[in-house]
């Protein structure tokens, strides 16, 4: 127990940043959604992302074959191959990718003193945002991605630690079947909230 306690300890530590933009969500996502919706929302985003991040760093599916440099397993929470943290930044990038699709599908209510979105559940949940949606999430992913990499290459602390097996890390390119994958995946998570 004490060892799971240092684990997650040390994944907060060595990603700063994954929870400081976590709790940002959070605090945001209560405040639109409340907590019970929140709570699935999260739920159905982390759990679509660990098990497509677990299917593709064991057959590639869908976003294509990579692995995750294991240096900090013994620091930080992992499970199976898989980092903790990892799913976990994915819920955030869905709800803001989501969050974006609805302000531009949404009417704005402008007076001298009002300027709101006017957003309905029907707009939220409809499939151009949740297809706008995931072209946001996924632009973020395109920027995230090598980002991260380029930071594991040059040494930078809290990197994200990724190779992806058949493109060196070098060129920092995502590959194309992580751009549908994260739509798809997206998409998910966003119509059942």
């Amino acid at each position: 127990m004490m060892d799971l306690a240092a684990r997650i300890v040390g994944m907060v530590v060595h990603r700063p940043y994954v929870f400081v933009f976590f709790t940002i969500y959070v605090v945001t996502a209560v405040t639109r959604l409340g907590w019970k919706r929140t709570a699935l929302f999260t739920t159905i985003a982390y759990v679509v992302a660990f098990a497509a991040e677990l299917s593709s760093t064991r057959n590639g599916f869908p976003f294509g074959l990579y692995h995750y440099i294991d240096v900090t397993r013994d620091r930080e929470l992992w499970i199976s191959n898989v980092p903790f943290w990892d799913s976990l930044s994915f819920t955030f990038l869905c709800y803001l990718g989501w969050r974006l699709a609805v302000l531009v599908y949404a009417p704005l209510a402008i007076a001298p003193s009002v300027f709101e979105v006017v957003e309905t559940r029907a707009i939220a949940t409809s499939w151009r945002v949740a297809i706008t949606g995931a072209v946001f999430m996924t632009w973020l992913d395109v920027v995230i991605d090598p980002l991260t990499v380029l930071g594991e290459q040059t040494g930078s602390s809290g990197s994200l630690s990724l190779t992806l097996a058949n493109v060196p890390a070098s060129s920092y390119k995502v590959k194309v079947k992580n751009t549908g994958s994260t739509s798809i995946s997206f998409s998910l998570a966003v119509t059942h909230c």
